[in-house]
């Protein structure tokens, strides 16, 4: 996830000694009052993301159809897929400077509008160039919205749990104590996020073969991407209210006291936007060695996975012979695995503390599966491989993004955390840029073999970076960069720097 100024609380500050805070409706403290408002703000927050997944799918679900309605071959539904990301870099950096200077209530309403109109666009001209242009411009609004939602899971959950009292002077008719940890938010977030993705390749393909057109499915999208826009508008208004009369947990008061800030310094530096971006590349420069092998490996593994997911469907349709609704079923299996094992195998890392062996491990299974796929004769059933590559989509990106922390956490502490999550988005976006042609262009070039040449290029790529992950541990530790990613060997931990608390 782009992290980089996801702990900046950015809304302006309030003196809550001093300012003379503006009337709300009663109705609106009545509620903050209640244990369930903040699964009235969770609920809000995720509804945000929620379109912007299932806009994501939208080329995965509809690819054949997509193809065959537009007369199109793979290498430009790549393109336009690979659009997405295209300015992906560029807009994180200014989308964290945004959220910084604006705050996220109104970065997050202007993303959720350019994710609106990028998918109108998309829907509404039956063009290949206003595809592309609808790809591009939801790419623009995605990765800030993102940003806005951690900065406002942050703000309402991020509570330290010996903190039972405000200090601050803010006025204490509504209760703040909150039902919900910062750690089950993210993951009622996360479930919703991949709900969107199981509901884009479950029901999109249905509407478009109901209709006989793919542009009843996409306009689907453009409504849900509206109903994400209600959601923010509400949450828009709540935010604010919590502002004006402390609704939020105690981190807002700690927010406005300085300490929090003090504690998430963003290291943003006076001087205007080329001292910022100065700033920025400097501190990519100084992380750890073993952060850039740990970028080399997630580059061949944890970003294949997303670039399988793009073809998945449109394979089964041609290598299955199944139909665009089976194929997307089958598809969303993936993403159904993945909701069951997620929770499981999160509770398992968390004992075994081996984010290195089971990111090979998980990679391992993805690359046989696609090695199955990719070999075995139409007649034998894609389901078991497809079950298997769930299991892995689950415990992989877990793994990576442990593995991320662990990589940096001595050159910066937890400082460093969300410059090291946003770069890593970078290495993602960049690879989902650049592979989806080179693979479209072997099926293209290929057409004995299909998708199974591509599918066998991404499993061999897998092995690669799977030998790569086996030496980010020894790497770390021979550099000093970091503690042994997770070893159970006590005396080897101790030689090296260790900090406390964890992942």
């Amino acid at each position: 996830m782009a992290q980089v100024f996801s702990t900046l609380q950015t809304e302006p500050q309030t003196d809550f000694s001093n300012a003379q805070k503006p009337q709300t409706s009663s109705w609106i403290l009545s509620l903050a009052s209640t244990p369930a408002f903040k699964y009235i703000i969770v609920c809000l927050i995720s509804c945000m993301s929620f379109s912007a997944y299932l806009a994501d799918e939208m080329i995965a679900a509809t690819a054949s159809d997509l193809k065959s309605q537009m007369q199109l071959n793979t290498k430009q539904l790549s393109a336009i897929y690979s659009a997405g990301f295209g300015l992906n870099i560029p807009v994180l950096i200014l989308g964290g400077l945004a959220v910084h200077r604006f705050g996220a209530r109104r970065v997050a309403l202007a993303c959720i509008s350019i994710i609106l109109i990028g998918v109108s666009l998309f829907a509404i001209v039956p063009t290949f160039s206003a595809k592309l242009i609808g790809r591009l411009i939801f790419g623009v609004g995605l990765e800030p919205l993102e940003l806005s939602q951690d900065v406002f899971l942050v703000r309402w959950f991020d509570r330290s749990p010996n903190e039972q009292s405000c200090s601050c002077k803010a006025p204490s008719s509504v209760d703040i104590s909150s039902p919900i940890s910062f750690s089950f938010a993210l993951s009622i977030t996360f479930a919703v996020n991949m709900l969107g993705q199981l509901t884009g390749l479950l029901v999109l393909p249905y509407i478009s073969q109901l209709y006989g057109s793919i542009s009843y499915a996409y306009f689907f999208v453009v409504l849900a991407c509206f109903l994400s826009l209600l959601a923010c508008v509400v949450l828009y208004f709540l935010d604010q209210c919590a502002d004006n009369h402390q609704t939020q947990s105690c981190v807002t008061c700690r927010i406005f006291q300085g300490e929090y800030l003090e504690n998430h310094k963003p290291n943003i530096v006076p001087g205007g936007f080329l001292s910022n971006l100065m700033s920025i590349s400097a501190r990519v420069r100084a992380l750890p060695g073993a952060f850039w092998l740990l970028m080399l490996g997630t580059a061949f593994t944890f970003s294949q996975q997303y670039v399988f997911m793009l073809f998945c469907s449109d394979y089964l349709h041609e290598k299955w012979a199944l139909t665009p609704e089976d194929a997307g079923r089958v598809t969303a299996i993936v993403y159904g695995v993945a909701l069951v094992v997620s929770p499981i195998f999160g509770l398992l890392l968390g004992k075994i503390d081996e984010p290195i062996s089971t990111a090979v491990l998980g990679t391992a299974i993805f690359s046989l599966s696609l090695l199955y796929m990719a070999l075995v004769p139409a007649k034998l059933s894609p389901v078991p491989p497809i079950i298997t590559i769930g299991i892995s989509y689950a415990i992989v990106p877990a793994s990576i993004w442990l593995c991320v922390v662990r990589s940096v956490k001595s050159a910066g502490g937890d400082a460093e955390d969300g410059l090291a999550f946003a770069v890593a988005t970078a290495v993602n976006s960049t690879t989902l840029l650049l592979t989806p042609p080179v693979l479209a262009y072997l099926h293209d070039t290929l057409p004995t073999y299909g998708y199974d040449s591509a599918v066998l290029v991404i499993s061999f790529a897998n092995l690669a970076g799977m030998i790569i992950l086996t030496r980010v541990g020894p790497v770390s530790y021979l550099l000093g960069d970091s503690e042994e990613f997770g070893q159970s060997d006590s005396s080897s931990c101790e030689s090296t720097p260790t900090s406390s608390g964890t992942s």
